[in-house]
């Protein structure tokens, strides 16, 4: 299924893209997802990988457009989203708690570096990477001098 174009053509922070679209034709390599790249996850308690998630659990995020995360988990997860890089409190990890007793909590690593400081037991990192198709070459990287030496 082809990616949709963001709607908003601003930059960040208020759009969907890092760089306005014109850059599009000065850029020396455009990778699509999907053919010259994939998205990886994986699930890690305590930085040891995690095969099966528990069955009552919450993703707790702070990050735009956070639905997408709900692709990578199972289809019970409950979706807990804060504004983009809010700041949480130990009144909002309290109220999710009671809200949600009995449930593990799952974050991304963005996520996980604001949450780390209430040591909450059940919580699961998302690590999200990328990983490239064998076939795409960096030209532009591998040509710079200082990286060759």
């Amino acid at each position: 299924r082809p990616q949709e174009e963001p709607s908003n053509m601003f930059c960040l922070p208020s759009g969907g893209y890092r760089e306005p679209k014109i850059m599009y034709g000065i850029a020396n390599q455009v990778l699509l997802e999907g053919k010259d790249f994939k998205r990886m996850v994986t699930f890690k308690n305590k930085n040891q990988i995690v095969e099966q998630l528990p069955n009552k659990l919450v993703l707790i995020t702070a990050i735009s457009k956070p639905k997408r995360l709900l692709h990578y988990l199972p289809t019970h997860t409950v979706l807990e989203a804060f504004e983009d890089h809010y700041y949480f409190t130990q009144e909002d990890i309290q109220t999710l708690q009671k809200k949600y007793p009995n449930h593990a909590f799952i974050t991304t690593a963005k996520d996980m570096v604001k949450l780390q400081q209430f040591n909450i037991a059940n919580l699961y990192l998302m690590d999200l990477e990328i990983q490239f198709d064998d076939q795409v070459e960096f030209p532009a990287i591998l040509g710079h001098k200082e990286l060759n030496t």
